[in-house]
């Protein structure tokens, strides 16, 4: 019977929903810099980072705050710029719009989510595809508090040109650091996953061997009594 007991025990670790730890984060101590406040159709700023190993199931998000506003997030892979292949290195976009209903985001926005990422260096891409009423800000710190994994850093953050925006494709742009007021500035988001294994597969039981184990160890503990 103890052997029974223990089988909805069996059940719940098995399916039991892995939680992904956080791989990297970069926070704003000393808080938000007002001069990464974006306000025109085509401002564009870029936060870079660098794994040396890879993960799955990874989820990327920024902290943002607007009230009404739309701006489109690019990832890309490899290097962006006017000499980066855009459509080779994109790996996901996606939009935040909060002018149809009125909303207002300031929080932790999650942008992309079941990601696969490989050895490399990153670029998360911030665009306005509208203009802002109130402006938006994707928050910046010039006292970063990094949190990562070995392995994986955070690279200088960058900026669009004023006039070297490009419409299509925003990450072909030309970038240069990010300065505000001469002081570099970096970009908050976050990244969580599981580590990427290169091992073989872990094999699960066939429902005929499950039952099999099951059995012998109700029989054991019989046996035991």
């Amino acid at each position: 019977m103890r052997a029974l007991r223990i089988l909805p025990l069996l059940v719940l670790f098995a399916t039991a929903p892995a939680t992904a730890a956080p791989i990297l984060s970069v926070t704003g101590a000393g808080g938000d810099v007002s001069g990464s406040q974006l306000t025109l159709y085509g401002d564009a700023l870029a936060g870079s980072f660098q794994l040396n190993s890879g993960f799955i199931n990874v989820s990327l998000g920024v902290s943002l705050s607007c009230t009404r506003c739309q701006a489109e997030f690019f990832l890309i892979q490899n290097a962006i710029g006017p000499a980066a292949n855009f459509v080779a290195n994109l790996l996901a976009v996606t939009t935040v719009d909060t002018l149809a209903g009125g909303g207002f985001v300031n929080a932790p926005t999650p942008l992309f989510s079941n990601l696969s990422l490989g050895a490399g260096t990153y670029y998360l891409v911030m665009a306005l595809t509208l203009n802002s009423i109130s402006g938006a800000v994707w928050s910046a710190t010039q006292l970063p508090v990094v949190t990562a994994v070995p392995g994986t850093l955070v690279l200088p953050s960058l900026t669009v040109l004023p006039g070297n925006y490009n419409v299509s494709t925003p990450a072909r742009s030309v970038f240069s650091p990010n300065l505000v007021n001469g002081i570099a500035t970096s970009l908050q988001f976050s990244l969580s996953g599981d580590p990427a294994t290169s091992g073989p597969p872990v094999q699960v039981p066939e429902p005929s061997s499950a039952l099999l184990l099951l059995t012998g160890l109700a029989l054991f503990s019989r046996f035991r009594r």
